[in-house]
């Protein structure tokens, strides 16, 4: 236990941030298995859209200073394994 106010209250910032990243973690991970899922059953649009969603939640978190193991690009780019064509929108996107 902490002795003082400002490590009690060091400790409770600490138990809301750890609660925070373990969601984001979490529904960043559910994003992209729901993209991966819609890329094996061929269905093109809703893998653009679900990579859209994880994409900004990925950037978003970013901009907050939660950072998953890689670089949001990175992540991003990993995450369905798809392609984007010369600049014609999110629409787009191929499997490689």
């Amino acid at each position: 236990m902490p002795n003082s106010t400002s490590a009690s209250k060091r400790m409770r910032q600490g138990v809301k941030r750890r609660l925070r990243n373990r969601v984001t973690k979490k529904v960043i991970k559910t994003l992209s298995k729901r993209t991966f899922a819609s890329l094996e059953s061929k269905d093109l649009d809703k893998a653009a859209a679900d990579l859209r969603l994880a994409s900004a939640k990925i950037d978003k978190r970013e901009c907050a200073g939660f950072c998953i193991q890689t670089p949001p690009l990175a992540a991003r780019a990993s995450l369905p394994g798809l392609q984007r064509r010369g600049g014609q929108g999110p629409t787009s996107l191929m499997p490689v």
